[in-house]
């Protein structure tokens, strides 16, 4: 954390208001209400992109066989209001598209909810036994309260390099952390070495003394918008609608030759830029080429692809899947909190 920003007189409103805001609810005059069943809070100390989802998509996978998973987020972009529980009629733009991407990941296997007042969604979620709670993107939500709180940050910008907001993506101070029950490092690279670790443990520590725990990705095999497409590309056009796309980039070009189309994070698409996206697909030469997206913004682009004519040209979406090392300790440690 640089705190030179700190003495920035600009920086001093935001501060003080997060500051007053935390205090109340430490000292009781803002009520704070526990959730009364399993419950799990997956957040982080700055803006998007530090990799809620794909953990919390990982919680889902492991907890679902054994309990009710039942997931509650705000539903970030969605053009509703108020607590909705998920219905069939639902897409990303009701719905908000990270919630729908657990829908579309594991179907009528949890129950989804999405609230900006975290308790009035928790209230709508069907009451049923042995179920866990998953709350995507709450640790600010203080009006909640979780039994267990990981918060994530990134090996390439983890929150004790960052500011505060309007100089940096910091949504309030590290000092936070004292409401965390462990950290993942998320976005690590193969080639990380025990000294690295080290060295990260010991400046998240110097804010709270948790467990930290360090995770990679595995990009899986891209997957078709329409079956009768398979993957042979050796061109790509990436489009993305994400906070941190390089990682994605630095991986493909490894293995293709890319380009790449960037959108600001949770961008809505428009049929125009759907048309744009293909008339710069047809300048590629090589038959052996494909459109390729992520995860998310495939569930921002999965109600429209009929009607934008996606099906005509060879969509595919690539997922992910999150890496933990020391897995079984950190499943143990979250039970244990459980």
């Amino acid at each position: 954390m640089q705190f030179k920003t700190l003495f920035n007189p600009f920086v001093w409103p935001y501060a003080f208001v997060i500051w007053v805001r935390n205090k109340l609810y430490d000292f009781g005059i803002f009520k704070v209400s526990e959730i009364p069943v399993a419950s799990i809070c997956v957040g982080n100390l700055s803006l998007g992109g530090t990799g809620k989802s794909p953990l919390t998509n990982w919680l889902i996978d492991w907890k679902k066989n054994e309990m009710q998973v039942q997931v509650l987020s705000r539903g970030y972009g969605r053009i509703s209001k108020g607590a909705r529980l998920f219905q069939f009629s639902e897409n990303a733009e009701t719905f908000g598209d990270e919630p729908f991407m657990y829908v579309l990941k594991h179907g009528i296997n949890i129950d989804i909810a999405v609230a900006e007042k975290r308790w009035d969604g928790w209230k709508i979620l069907p009451q049923k036994d042995n179920r866990i709670l998953i709350l995507d993107d709450a640790f600010q939500h203080r009006a909640v309260k979780a039994k267990c709180n990981i918060v994530v940050t990134t090996f390439q910008k983890p929150f004790f390099k960052d500011n505060l907001l309007p100089f940096g993506r910091l949504r309030e101070l590290p000092f936070a952390l004292k409401r965390a029950d462990l950290v993942l490092v998320s976005k690590c690279p193969e080639t990380l070495q025990e000294s690295e670790k080290q060295i990260f443990t010991s400046n998240i520590h110097r804010f709270k003394n948790i467990p930290v725990f360090f995770g990679r990705y595995r990009y899986e095999a891209p997957i078709s918008f329409k079956a009768e497409h398979n993957w042979n590309a050796k061109n790509v056009l990436l489009v993305t609608g994400i906070a941190q796309p390089e990682p994605i980039e630095i991986y493909l070009k490894a293995k293709f030759k890319v380009e790449t189309i960037k959108f600001p994070d949770h961008h809505n698409f428009t049929a125009s830029e759907i048309q744009a996206i293909h008339r710069k697909f047809d300048t590629f030469a090589d038959c052996d080429k494909a459109i390729l997206t992520t995860e998310k913004d495939f569930a921002r682009l999965w109600h429209k692809r009929e009607e934008w004519g996606m099906k005509d040209f060879p969509w595919f979406y690539l997922p992910i899947a999150l890496e933990i090392e020391n897995e079984i300790e950190f499943k143990n440690l979250v039970n244990s909190k459980l």
